[in-house]
């Protein structure tokens, strides 16, 4: 099911898809799992900033009251893909923000 906001005409315009369509843009296929993982393994292009910048954009659509946002989220795959970030963060990041923004959206998503 997709929603649109009013003045978007089409659905992939709605800013909870971009914002999904961009972390899934940094994420990978792991080639022995069946999961998406974050690419800053393999794409130098890929840096942990972008996945927190993009988590935070998420964060802030889906947690604002009274929204639709959040059921727009899981419907487009926004679970499957926080989960998968969460999973796939590589344990050497010294910084935790796309972590914690994973977990905060998450939590958002499931509530």
């Amino acid at each position: 099911i997709l929603k649109c906001v009013p003045g978007i005409s089409n659905a992939k315009e709605n800013p909870v898809v971009l914002a999904l369509d961009a972390l899934r843009d940094m994420t990978v296929k792991a080639p022995h799992l069946d999961e998406f993982v974050p690419d800053v393994a393999h794409n130098a292009s890929i840096d942990i900033e972008r996945v927190g910048d993009a988590l935070d954009t998420l964060w802030g659509l889906c947690s604002a009251d009274g929204s639709e946002n959040v059921s727009i989220a899981r419907n487009n795959g926004g679970l499957e893909v926080l989960i998968s970030i969460c999973s796939g963060l590589p344990r050497h990041v010294p910084e935790e923000r796309a972590l914690v923004l994973s977990l905060k959206t998450l939590a958002v998503l499931v509530n």
